[in-house]
């Protein structure tokens, strides 16, 4: 067990970490207790398909840490007769598309589990989430050949049909003005989901830029994250001239940018783990028997992303 002295100084060290080194301990914090949190939810009861889907969410945010941290040991090469061999390498455009993913997995949980003011209003989200979906793997049935993968699109377009008609007889909906039904019929029609309501009205988003902040994100922090992201997941010629650099022989700078990818990817794990506390109250006890240092580190992402009134608990006070 750690003394107040220790504590502090393992948690300065981790929170200035420069080396991927040091940024390979933070994963293994964030990597545990994700797996301990959704086995843990997999042993409750579903009350309904909505919180069923969110249980699967806190494992694909675990299969994207573990994929992202493969990716940040870095790939090498060796010709086939052996005569050149590739230093090892990070690919800051693969880390840039895991994480974005991560940003639209954490803006889309808050959104449809957490922001919501009621349950009207989160099936409401719900529903538009799920005919969204659905509606995109629609447009491949002209090419599908399997009789089977045939029968579950016609399944499926009695699904959105059936989902529509939870929507239209939704109380929020139906106290919607003219207008508000409008947008939502719209909506529907464009595959789109992201809303909020104020005095009973839907307002749109735009896009998972605004669903992050509005998620509580300070924007002095987040405000162009997704951009910055996007700009590697596309092949833009902001990307092919970064990748350039970043592989520059007389000074590589790929590592110097996964740390700095990395940290941002702990933000939002951070305050992914605090909605999911507030969703499933039963895994803040989880939390709450973590190893200090560990909760520590996960709640100063959290606060550092957001403000004081998301604090998960009180740990932090244990640094003095």
């Amino acid at each position: 067990m750690m003394d107040q002295l220790q504590l502090r100084s393992e948690y300065t060290r981790l929170l200035q970490a420069t080396e991927l080194t040091e940024t390979f301990e933070i994963i293994e914090i964030y990597k545990n207790y994700l797996f301990d949190i959704f086995r843990q939810l997999k042993r409750t009861k579903d009350d309904t398909i909505a919180i069923a889907d969110a249980k699967m969410i806190p494992q694909m945010m675990f299969t994207k840490l573990l994929h992202l941290e493969q990716v940040c040991h870095g790939i090498t090469y060796q010709t086939r007769d052996r005569s050149v061999n590739l230093n090892p390498i990070i690919d800051p455009t693969v880390v840039g598309t895991l994480t974005r993913a991560i940003f639209e997995s954490v803006s889309v949980f808050n959104l449809i589990y957490i922001s919501p003011k009621g349950s009207d209003e989160q099936s409401m989200l719900y529903y538009l989430w799920v005919i969204s979906g659905l509606k995109y793997r629609q447009r491949f049935v002209d090419y599908l050949t399997s009789e089977e993968v045939k029968e579950k699109s016609r399944k499926e377009k009695i699904e959105i049909d059936r989902f529509i008609n939870m929507i239209e007889t939704n109380p929020l909906y139906l106290s919607c003005s003219e207008k508000g039904r409008q947008q939502i019929q719209y909506a529907i029609r464009k595959k789109k989901f992201a809303f909020y309501f104020e005095n009973g009205e839907p307002l749109p988003l735009d896009g998972f830029q605004d669903m992050v902040l509005r998620a509580g994100f300070r924007k002095k922090i987040m405000g162009e994250m997704y951009t910055y992201f996007s700009l590697s997941a596309h092949p833009s010629n902001v990307a092919v001239f970064q990748f350039a650099q970043m592989f520059d022989k007389s000074a590589p700078e790929f590592d110097r940018t996964t740390v700095f990818d990395m940290k941002n990817v702990f933000l939002l794990l951070s305050a992914f783990i605090a909605d999911l506390g507030e969703l499933f109250p039963e895994t803040k006890n989880t939390y709450n028997n973590l190893p200090i240092l560990d909760q520590c580190i996960i709640n100063h992402f959290n606060i550092f992303a957001r403000d004081e009134t998301y604090s998960i608990n009180n740990c932090l006070h244990q640094l003095g």
